[in-house]
């Protein structure tokens, strides 16, 4: 048993698909795994995250690229996993876990919070008013 999976044991409700967030067929198959056995999904927690201190110029892009294909580029993926289904149904809520670093620039975590700067920006456009 994973640990993740021993240490939810005991909860009653709560299912663990694991998926990479970071690999576009990973993801969709866990929600396909999911709609399959429950026929939607009602809500989806975008929590992943990396971050990665330092200054700009001595990160590389291939450092970058990896913060951007999990804190990014994985919440796309989960976006457009989920999004056919939610708007079938006509239901669903997304709820993405961001950061201080979203709102208010500092130095020495540019890359990261590029991202999150990303990720707020994503959020506003889904925030129904």
């Amino acid at each position: 048993m994973r640990p993740l999976q021993k240490n939810l044991r005991h909860c009653q409700n709560v299912e663990v698909v694991e998926m990479d967030i970071t690999n576009d067929d990973s993801v969709n198959n866990a929600v396909e795994q999911v709609l399959k056995k429950y026929g939607q999904i009602d809500v989806l927690v975008n929590n992943a995250g990396v971050a990665g201190f330092g200054l700009f110029e001595s990160t590389s892009l291939e450092n970058m690229k990896g913060l951007f294909d999990v804190n990014l580029f994985g919440v796309v993926r989960t976006y457009q996993a989920v999004l056919p289904s939610m708007r079938k149904h006509k239901s669903g809520l997304i709820i993405n876990i961001s950061s201080g670093f979203g709102i208010f620039a500092s130095p020495f975590v540019v890359p990261y919070q590029m991202g999150k700067f990303w990720l707020e920006a994503l959020t506003e456009v889904f925030v129904m008013k």
